[in-house]
């Protein structure tokens, strides 16, 4: 059986080895406001913490020169300004926006190198779905388990004066500009981006839109012209 791996910002490396024993959560911890009505108790709201993921790692260096090689190479991969994708390949279908959130303290013993990586995770995704919609109204599912941010794109085949998407889950987006054939227009909830060709659209459209985050179950869909919509599952 192949040892497992660690993928972080795309990348692999391959100095460091993966120890038994990672730790994390089956899910991502809940703080919950409970207030006490009468002799009744009642949610007032539930805030969704940070997936805490403990790794163990080694690797093998028979000189101090080639121990700081290994971890300039290992801080260069790891510490990163903002969240990056972490996956194992142990653990299929799942991706972790995460953050290394300590140093390492590294164990010598003889030639071997020992420590812990200690990562947090503002979420946990799963695969990456994508809905072709059309002008007919479809019945799809959003799978996963947590509200998931969305992508709408479309290439128009034909000139055209708006773009309409509508939902029954309260998505709705309604753009008027002058479409010509061949334009390429990308919505983003995250951001709120709106880009035509890859530049900003939003101080030259008339916009109207009620961005909502896509909700798993079922979802009727449609829009003026043929376009993709793209997410990915999200997990407790």
């Amino acid at each position: 059986m192949n040892n497992p791996i660690m993928i972080f910002n795309d990348q692999i490396n391959n100095d460091i080895y993966l120890l038994r024993g990672r730790s994390k959560s089956a899910f991502h911890p809940i703080k919950r406001d409970i207030r006490k009505n009468g002799s009744s108790y009642r949610i007032r709201k539930n805030d969704r913490g940070l997936l805490t993921i403990q790794q163990p790692i080694g690797f093998k260096t028979k000189t101090d020169e080639k121990h700081i090689e290994v971890v300039e190479k290992l801080t260069n991969w790891l510490v990163t300004d903002d969240w990056t994708r972490l996956s194992f390949s142990d653990e299929p279908g799942r991706i972790y926006l995460a953050v290394l959130q300590e140093g390492i303290d590294l164990e010598k013993i003889a030639w071997l190198r020992e420590g812990t990586l200690s990562f947090v995770a503002k979420e946990t995704l799963g695969q990456q779905e994508i809905i072709n919609v059309t002008s007919t109204t479809t019945t799809d599912n959003i799978v996963g388990q947590e509200k998931t941010p969305w992508i709408v794109e479309v290439t128009f085949t034909q000139n055209t004066s708006s773009f309409e998407l509508t939902t029954n889950q309260g998505l709705y987006v309604l753009l008027g500009y002058q479409f010509i054939a061949g334009d390429n227009l990308v919505i983003k909830y995250d951001g709120r981006e709106v880009l035509l060709n890859g530049h900003d659209l939003r101080s030259a459209v008339r916009l109207k839109t009620n961005y909502e985050l896509l909700q798993p179950g079922t979802i009727d869909i449609s829009a003026s012209h043929d376009c993709t919509l793209t997410y990915d599952e999200r997990f407790h």
